[in-house]
């Protein structure tokens, strides 16, 4: 008799099948045993003869245990079994094998490959096949990214990390809308004009990839990458937007890890300088003229202060004199105050905001000139004990005083100057000569000088 029989536990054994070899033979015969109902299970075998008068023993040879079902992670291309033939010297036959690892728990998956054949000396051949299943992670550091106010025309850079927590190179792609260029963190970024054109290539340095995958060298809106197991990489991404307005755009991160894709939001709000109109001159003076503004568009946020500015040289701002008048849209005016008569001036309108100091068109006039200052009037004299006090009415626009005494009422130079004041009155201590004196009052401006009309005749 030839038991055969198996164990899970290595202690019960339990008869699998018995076959009664009852005839003397010199030949091997081939036996098939069904294992099926103990898949999943770790599995001894055990062989058992017993010796009968019909023999002296039994002889085992070949035994192999074949897996009578394909594992769902390996398939033979064409179809399982796969059969074929090779002539005596003929080329080799190739079999492919696809593996696929969606679905699988991170571990070591095992098979044999049986090839059986009509080799009288090894009809069957095992061949092992070994999967090792490795799983990416992916966490992002942020969900959001808020690039605050970003002047139209200029950049703003943010950043942000992706780690990769599993036991597998992470690897996918960073997409982002046109006014977005991505690049690993640290590297020399590409400098681009106004118009988004490409004026300076940096050198890049090289860094650890997964194969040829990684494209972080790259700078623009979609660029590949890639984490090692357990790494972490971060990357900027650079705004420049060519629109005004709040936005609010999204960044996509594909990716070979379980999961969805991950996103990262993107928020600005992009504002320009005000516009400012520069208006008229008017009501021009010797010290003084108006000129008008107006604020038409405030560039997306509020307009904190306008006003006009002014200067001698060409093109004022605001480190020049200049009066703030107001805030936000709509037309103004200024009234320019303690200008210089018989002057060339120039001025702007301005207005300010977040993004920064914009000025209207330029525009000049020259000030009045002042004409002579009026006479004096109402000259009084009077004899006092101390001397002769003489006094007036005030001139407007008039710096000083000036007195001149003579002799002679028709003195061409008005005698002799004997003081300054710029008060409306003078004492003349100095005793008369010949009991007589003719006194000339001036009104004094720092460009003219007039005579008054007045004089005075002093007798004994």
């Amino acid at each position: 008799m030839f038991d055969v029989e198996y164990s899970t536990d290595g202690t019960t054994w339990i008869n699998l099948e018995s076959f009664n070899q009852n005839t003397l033979t010199t030949s091997f015969s081939k036996r098939t045993l069904d294992l099926s109902s103990l898949s999943g299970s770790t599995v001894q075998l055990a062989f058992h003869a017993w010796e009968n008068y019909y023999a002296n023993g039994v002889y085992l040879d070949d035994v192999n245990l074949i897996s009578s079902s394909t594992p769902s992670w390996a398939y033979i291309v064409g179809g399982s079994p796969h059969t074929g033939s090779i002539a005596p010297g003929g080329p080799q036959q190739n079999v492919t094998i696809q593996l696929d690892a969606g679905g699988l728990p991170d571990g070591t998956y095992t098979t044999d490959i049986i090839v059986e054949s009509n080799d009288p000396f090894e009809q069957y051949v095992a061949i092992p096949l070994t999967l090792h299943v490795q799983t990416p992670g992916i966490s992002v550091s942020n969900s959001y990214l808020f690039f605050g106010y970003v002047v139209l025309g200029n950049s703003s850079t943010r950043q942000f990390s992706i780690e990769n927590p599993g036991n597998s190179y992470l690897v996918g792609t960073l997409s982002a809308p046109s006014q977005y260029e991505v690049a690993l963190a640290g590297r020399d970024q590409v400098t681009r004009d106004s118009n988004r054109q490409r004026v300076e290539s940096a050198r890049i340095e090289p860094f650890e990839s997964f194969s040829d995958f990684s494209d972080g060298s790259q700078t623009r809106n979609s660029i590949l990458f890639s984490v090692p197991a357990g790494g972490s990489r971060t990357y900027d991404i650079i705004y420049t937007p060519d629109v005004i307005g709040d936005h609010e755009d999204i960044l996509t991160i594909a990716h070979n890890a379980p999961g969805e894709d991950k996103t990262i939001s993107l928020w600005s709000t992009v504002i320009t300088q005000p516009t400012v109109l520069t208006g008229n001159v008017t009501s021009i003076q010797p010290y003084s003229a108006i000129v008008s503004g107006q604020v038409t568009a405030t560039g997306g946020i509020s307009v904190s202060s306008r006003g006009i500015c002014w200067d001698t040289q060409v093109m004022p701002t605001t480190d020049d004199p200049h009066n703030q008048e107001g805030s936000g849209l709509g037309t103004f005016s200024s009234t320019l105050n303690n200008l210089i008569p018989n002057t060339h001036y120039y001025a702007r309108a301005y207005a300010v905001n977040a993004a920064g100091t914009s000025y209207g068109i330029q525009v000049d006039f020259t000030t009045l000139s002042l004409g002579p200052p009026e006479t004096p009037e109402n000259v009084v004299i009077s004899v006092t004990d101390s001397g002769v006090l003489l006094s007036w009415s005030e001139v407007t626009d008039a710096d000083e005083y000036a007195i001149y005494r003579s002799d002679d009422p028709s003195a061409i130079n008005w005698g002799t100057a004997i003081g300054t004041t710029s008060g409306t009155s003078w004492l003349d201590m100095e005793p008369l000569r010949n009991g007589k004196a003719f006194y000339f009052i001036t009104a004094v401006r720092s460009v003219r000088i007039e005579r008054s009309d007045d004089s005075v005749r002093l007798r004994e």
